[in-house]
């Protein structure tokens, strides 16, 4: 069975002219304002451009004064190339970013300091009949600038159209080396130093040529040349004229090196190398002298600086210099720098010229030249030795001063001698120098000790007992040392030699000391010495001692007295003792001692039995008053108190008071 296929169907005839209708409709709406954005775009895009521009040149003729316009009227231009060549700018392009722009920033001098700034720029392709996207459209640039007076003004005021309308079209300011031509340069370069003139714009075939004697190309300015045509002068009322500018193209000289030692007039002291060069301990003076010559023998931009380092790769430092006239009227350049601390190595320099400043993008370097320098301005260093904390007595000590030097190396070593007394912790050898002059007081930190004095020596000797002299004395030994200080002493008995010493350790206090004596009343002499610490042994001293002789002071322990020789009457009776020492309480042998005395108890009573003792008269014994019986008495029967008593038996005799019964034998 068949299927009906459908039919594709398309756009009828009157559907495509109706939508081409409305596409145009847009088109004519749309394009016109797009169109008119991009011209103002395009047209914001170069004024921006210009303002930038013109900015740079400004920094550009702030750099070189020496370029701008030094009379009133006056116009100076530079290239944009040269503002690119020399860094002030990079590539400057087109509103589309494909193409280079040319074209010249002009400086016009109104009055004194003050200036005005203009930059006319031409950018964009160049179409079949000659014109460009972009041309710079201010006043001044359609007017004319340094001469250069493109179609638009004339000669003079045009009172009828049809007049004549002069105008010479002349090259822009361009660069020239010293000592080159004006038509040289312009031939190196691809520019005609021809004029073109024009009457209302158009070229007559008649052709000016350069007047460029006012050009001096051997010195380096600004300078105008010349186009004479008939009376024809420039807007400003001037021949024709562009400036050009004779810069410099050489660089100075090879510098000269001299030096001189203190001052710039001082001793010479040169060194081309190490080989031939000396220590110096002083101030080097080095001046650097360089010309800068064109090739036609005048002055070129002149050296403004020197640049020098110390080493092969050291850092360059500048120093201005200074421009010397001399007799002949040739100019050198001078600088001279000072050189006060160590340095052993090379110096290099170069010059540095203002070439810069006459037009050139850059200054120029001279070659470097190089000396030598051997300069020491650092003191020596120095070990000191030789010291020693112990006492010596005899000989001496000799200290050390050791040098050492890295640089111009020492003279030597110090040595110093001590043979006199001396206690010291910060002695110094001395002073140690270095082979030009440098010197260094040695370390102060070595002990010197020497005592060459003997000490002083003192002795007392006294009892252990304040009342007399024992056999054992406390011996004291004084002192006196204002250097090593006493140490030792010794004590002898009896015994000058100090060679019998045994010497022991020094004390004030008091020894006890025996006499080697019993108390015999002895004399003894002790001996003293005493020793430092260096060994000095002092004089003998002595003391003298005495013991105490036994027995020579004493007292007596007596006994009772004995009976009276008599007992009726006077009589002695006497005692004895024994002697005592009276501080060592021995026996110091017997003594005895009599007095006188009187006794009356052995008399006889009175007869009539008055006071006292006594007899009754011849009878055989008697009674004294302590009723003693004496004689022949061999019984008391009985003693009776009072007498009045009675009863006793026997013979009874009186005995003071008291009745003495007896018998006899």
């Amino acid at each position: 069975m068949k299927q009906k296929s459908k039919q594709k169907r398309g756009f009828t005839m009157i559907e495509l002219l109706a939508v081409l209708v409305i596409l145009g409709i847009i088109m004519v709406i749309a394009v016109p304002s797009v169109v008119s954005y991009l011209q103002g775009a395009r047209s914001d895009y170069y004024d921006q451009l210009e303002e930038s521009v013109k900015t740079v040149g400004q920094e550009y003729f702030s750099d070189h004064r020496s370029l701008m316009p030094r009379e009133n009227g006056q116009i100076f231009s530079v290239n944009i190339q040269d503002l690119i060549t020399e860094g002030y700018t990079t590539e400057i392009l087109d509103s589309d970013g494909n193409n280079t722009c040319t074209g010249n920033v002009y400086v016009k001098r109104l009055a004194t300091a003050d200036f005005e700034y203009h930059a006319c720029i031409q950018c964009g392709k160049t179409d079949a009949e000659g014109n460009q996207e972009y041309i710079s459209t201010s006043a001044f640039c359609t007017n004319g600038t340094t001469g250069n007076n493109p179609d638009g003004e004339c000669d003079k005021v045009k009172d009828n159209p049809t007049d004549d309308c002069f105008m010479i079209r002349i090259p822009n300011s361009f660069k020239v080396p010293q000592c080159t031509t004006v038509e040289d340069s312009a031939a190196s370069q691809g520019i005609s130093l021809e004029g073109i003139v024009l009457n209302n714009g158009e070229d007559i075939g008649d052709r000016v040529t350069a007047d460029t004697t006012s050009v001096d190309y051997k010195n380096i300015g600004n300078y105008k040349v010349y186009y004479t045509y008939k009376q024809v002068l420039n807007p400003a009322g001037e021949k024709y004229n562009f400036g050009v500018t004779i810069y410099d193209d050489k660089a100075p000289s090879d510098v000269t090196i001299t030096m001189h030692t203190d001052s710039e007039s001082g001793d010479v002291y040169n060194c081309p190398t190490r080989e031939n060069c000396s220590w110096t301990g002083k101030d080097v003076y080095i001046t650097f002298t360089a010309t800068d010559k064109s090739d036609c023998g005048t002055e070129g931009s002149g050296v403004k600086q020197f640049m020098y380092r110390y080493g092969d790769s050291g850092n360059w430092q500048s120093v201005s210099a200074v421009k010397i006239t001399q007799d002949n009227g040739q100019n050198i350049y001078k600088a001279t720098i000072i050189r006060n601390t160590t340095y052993d190595g090379p110096i290099q320099v170069k010059a540095i010229d203002s070439a810069s400043t006459s037009g050139t993008g850059n200054d120029f370097e001279g070659a470097v030249t190089g000396a030598y320098l051997l300069v020491d301005k650092t003191p020596p260093s120095c070990t000191s030795s030789g010291g020693n904390p112990d006492w010596i007595n005899s000989g001496s000590r000799i200290l050390t001063g050791t040098c050492s030097d890295a640089n111009s190396g020492c003279a030597g070593n110090v040595t110093k001698e001590y043979s006199t007394d001396i206690n010291s912790t910060t002695e110094s050898p001395g002073t140690v120098y270095d082979n030009v002059g440098n010197s260094t007081v040695c370390p102060g930190n070595q002990t010197v000790r020497i005592d060459k004095t003997k000490p002083g020596v003192s002795i007392s000797v006294a009892s252990q007992n304040g009342s007399y002299h024992t056999t054992t004395a406390n011996v004291t030994v004084g002192q006196s040392d204002n250097l090593s200080g006493v140490t030792q002493m010794c004590i002898l008995l009896n015994d000058n030699n100090v060679g019998n010493c045994s010497w022991q350790n020094y004390t004030n206090a008091a020894q006890a000391r025996s006499t080697n004596r019993g108390y015999d009343g002895g004399s003894v002499t002790y001996y003293a010495w005493t020793k430092d610490a260096a060994g000095n042994v002092s004089n003998a001293t002595s003391a003298s001692y005495t013991v105490y002789r036994q027995c020579s002071t004493t007292y007596t322990n007596w006994g009772g007295w004995g009976s009276c020789s008599t007992n009726c009457g006077n009589g002695s009776q006497s005692r004895s003792g024994t002697k005592i020492d009276s501080y060592l309480s021995i026996n110091c042998g017997s003594d005895s001692q009599s007095q006188g005395c009187s006794d009356n108890s052995g008399c006889p009573p009175p007869p009539s039995g008055g006071g006292g003792g006594g007899s009754d008269g011849g009878n055989c014994c008697w009674v004294d008053w302590n009723t003693t019986a004496h004689g022949s008495c061999t019984t008391i029967l009985c003693v009776v108190r009072p007498p009045s008593a009675g009863g006793c038996g026997g013979t009874c005799g009186w005995g003071d008071e008291q009745l003495v019964c007896y018998s006899c034998s």
